[in-house]
């Protein structure tokens, strides 16, 4: 049993019995289950609403495994944690006070619907890459999920990229020539001009190779200057790199071919016209649906499992979401895993 878990039964009110009983005998009846605390600063809800033989309390929520876990997380020695009116556990093997009164506790054990944890740990043991791959061709929140993705995937690199000096779309697109574990040297080079020496060398394709790199960044970075979408982001992309290349040909050096150009545009141009807010996100998916698909490890994974990855949207949605979700097994936060297990769980919602 895990934390997570019980947060999870929590917010969507699963019990198998409408009548809940406390540790001590007394009756509770749930008027407001209370808000989700998602950045683990004090008690896991807030604002809940709950009466006890007749008298109403108001107040945060906390939810342990073990009620002896109060102790052990040293939450007796926290202020936030003082006016917590419920202490839910999965077990009760210890009683807590505050102020000298006891916590009244809702021992959950005898309310879980097992049938439904045994599919959460089937997911969460599985080896398959993506654990719930045979319910997904029929989850109709499949395409959600890869929205929140993107969306979520353009949020963390808009947070990354506030607290730099460099210019937004020159950081970006020095990151996107990164080739993984190359993208710290490429910032560097922004800032002086030179790799330090820590440049990961072997096994690059001559493509990859840091000399034809540096002129290629070189040049598009001159020829892009401060790009304008006036029309199709992508077609006004590509006429930049067709000029780039014409450049590039003169100087006897490697042309920027398709994977490069679309690497660079997917991961620095639709962003930076997203964060300087020249797109919104609708218009972001929109043009993603647009272009076809990336070819790598990542779609390879989905198409195995027979998903149809048609464009752009698809292939970076469903890449961001098993980074986040399936290759950590998150399917309790992920709403198409949720989907998974309580559309095959034998006992439905009671609240």
């Amino acid at each position: 049993m895990t934390e997570k878990y019980l947060h999870q039964l929590w917010q969507k009110k699963r019990f198998t019995k409408p009548e809940l009983i406390l540790s001590d005998g007394r009756s509770l009846r749930i008027l407001h289950f209370g808000y989700y605390n998602r950045n683990n600063e004090g008690p896991d809800f807030s604002m809940a609403v709950i009466e006890i033989e007749g008298q109403t309390l108001y107040g945060p929520v906390e939810l342990h495994v073990k009620s002896s876990d109060w102790y052990r997380h040293g939450h007796q020695n926290d202020n936030k944690y003082s006016q917590v009116i419920l202490h839910v556990v999965y077990e009760h093997d210890q009683e807590v006070t505050l102020s000298d009164q006891k916590i009244p506790v809702l021992e959950l054990r005898p309310y879980i619907d097992t049938f439904h944890y045994a599919k959460q740990l089937k997911g969460m043991a599985s080896d398959q890459l993506i654990p719930c791959s045979g319910h997904l061709l029929k989850a109709s929140s499949l395409d959600a999920m890869k929205e929140w993705a993107i969306q979520k995937r353009l949020s963390e690199l808009k947070r990354e990229t506030e607290t730099t000096c460099q210019p937004l779309l020159s950081l970006l697109i020095a990151r996107s020539f990164g080739m993984g574990e190359n993208g710290k040297e490429w910032i560097g080079f922004l800032d002086n001009g030179t790799f330090s020496g820590n440049y990961i060398r072997f096994g690059l394709r001559p493509q990859n190779r840091v000399e034809t790199r540096t002129v290629q960044l070189r040049v598009l970075l001159s020829t892009l200057k401060e790009f304008r979408a006036e029309e199709s982001a992508y077609k006004e992309f590509n006429k930049v790199i067709d000029q780039v290349n014409i450049e590039l040909r003169r100087s006897g050096v490697a042309e920027m071919g398709t994977v490069l150009r679309k690497n660079i545009f997917t991961n620095a141009i639709l962003p930076y016209l997203y964060i300087n807010q020249d797109l919104n996100l609708d218009q972001v998916l929109e043009t993603m649906n647009k272009i076809a698909p990336e070819s790598n490890y990542y779609t390879r994974i989905w198409k195995d499992k027979g998903f149809l990855v048609r464009s752009l949207f698809d292939s970076q949605g469903l890449l961001w979401l098993y980074k986040w979700k399936c290759s950590e097994k998150k399917c309790l936060t992920c709403t198409v895993g949720r989907e998974t297990i309580y559309n095959d769980s034998k006992n439905s919602l009671l609240f």
